[in-house]
């Protein structure tokens, strides 16, 4: 019980959505709510018993629940050791009661959190069979949620008590952080010995030492995440960017790992500051870039980039060039050479499967691409990692 809470806990702090844990009675055993929603919580009854009703009635663990006023939830039923506990990802408002609200906002919000389902499964399950798809359900009438006196509401302040880390510590590295500068905050990690120290300081699994260091890991990457958006990094972005280190950091096998990866995301974080948060970049630049951050493995074209921005060519390679003071593809190239960094360190994959997978059509080009901005080849990059690996945690 104690890790499904400190999980529950941790995707409310990243992703800042509400998470209820209820017996098979519908008592709730814990709440992670923030402290300015407590009061949709307050009255009513029947919400977690329709649900839990209908996810016994069809058997099935995975639940979509729609309410009249277009509030999602998402209804998770997971084993325990000696029960079941239902878990509620919820509320989260989709509509506006104006009437001209744009549907493709609706649309958006919709794919966004189905996406949201799908990771919230894939956290608490992790089976190794395909997340089954949810099934939908509308809930008849527009529910609040009553919570007993007893159970204990997992307030998360935000910036008065960040997890696992003192005060102090997270005032030096955010400071180090805003500065977007990745070479001073390399400095501070380099000389920090906290990661470890907290590591065997809180025991955020009992009994297990990899599934609590994986926990300090998605606690650490929420308050980072958070750091970035304050600074200036755009919500969506950061939030992506953060659940592709979750799932990497779910994949791993040793704290070692964990260590080395947490080093690597606080970095990638620090960069995405100094890249949205430039002063010098006007705001189209800024989405560009971002443009590039996302579909880097994609054949991204000047022309197909002026298309979507409904710019001219011509204005965008003048406007990169002016603000960055380098060209389209050598912004898209850094892009994908820098990723392409990670999967030579981090994955077996040949150097020709990882060329194609950052977006190069031939080994050659990427090879050629990657001496020019780091001065060296792909293999001699992957030889020097390897060497410089140590697993003195796991």
């Amino acid at each position: 019980m104690r890790d499904v809470e400190e999980k529950a806990r941790c995707f409310h702090y990243l992703h800042g959505i509400d998470i209820l844990g209820a017996d098979h009675d519908g008592k709730l055993l814990f709440a992670c709510i923030h402290p300015e929603r407590q009061q949709l919580y307050a009255n009513a009854p029947s919400l977690l018993k329709e649900m839990m009703g209908e996810m016994a009635r069809v058997n099935h663990p995975f639940f979509t629940f729609w309410t009249p006023d277009s509030c999602l939830y998402h209804a998770l039923s997971i084993g325990m050791e000696t029960e079941k506990l239902t878990l509620l990802l919820g509320p989260i408002g989709l509509t506006s009661t104006e009437s001209n609200y744009d549907k493709r906002i609706l649309s958006k919000n919709r794919k966004e959190l189905e996406y949201l389902g799908r990771l919230f499964y894939w956290l608490f399950v992790k089976e190794e069979s395909e997340i089954p798809r949810s099934l939908t359900y509308n809930i008849s009438h527009t529910p609040s949620l009553h919570i007993s006196p007893e159970v204990s509401l997992v307030n998360l302040y935000y910036e008065q008590e960040p997890l696992h880390i003192t005060l102090e510590e997270y005032d030096r590295i955010k400071e180090k952080m805003q500065t977007g500068d990745v070479s001073i905050v390399q400095s501070h990690l380099d000389a920090l010995s906290s990661f470890q120290e907290g590591f065997n300081r809180f025991e955020l699994a009992s009994g297990d030492i990899l599934r609590s260091a994986k926990n300090h890991f998605i606690s650490t990457c929420a308050i980072v995440c958070q750091i970035a958006v304050q600074s200036g990094v755009e919500n969506e972005y950061a939030r992506t960017m953060a659940y592709k280190f979750v799932v990497r950091a779910e994949n791993l096998g040793t704290r070692a790992e964990i260590v080395l990866l947490m080093k690597e995301m606080i970095l990638k974080f620090t960069a995405a500051i100094k890249q949205f948060a430039n002063p010098q970049y006007s705001s189209l630049v800024r989405e560009i870039i971002q443009y590039m951050h996302v579909h880097f493995f994609e054949k991204i074209t000047l022309n197909e980039v002026a298309d979507k921005f409904g710019k001219h060519p011509s204005y965008i390679s003048n406007k990169i060039n002016l603000e960055t003071g380098q060209s389209f593809s050598d912004n898209l190239n850094e892009i994908r050479i820098t990723e392409s960094k990670r999967l030579l360190t981090a994955s077996q994959k040949s150097i020709n499967e990882i060329a194609v997978a950052v977006g190069f059509d031939y080994q050659n080009h990427f090879s050629k691409v990657f001496k020019k901005i780091t001065g060296i080849t792909p293999s001699e990059y992957r030889n020097k990692q390897r060497m410089n690996v140590a697993d003195p945690l796991s």
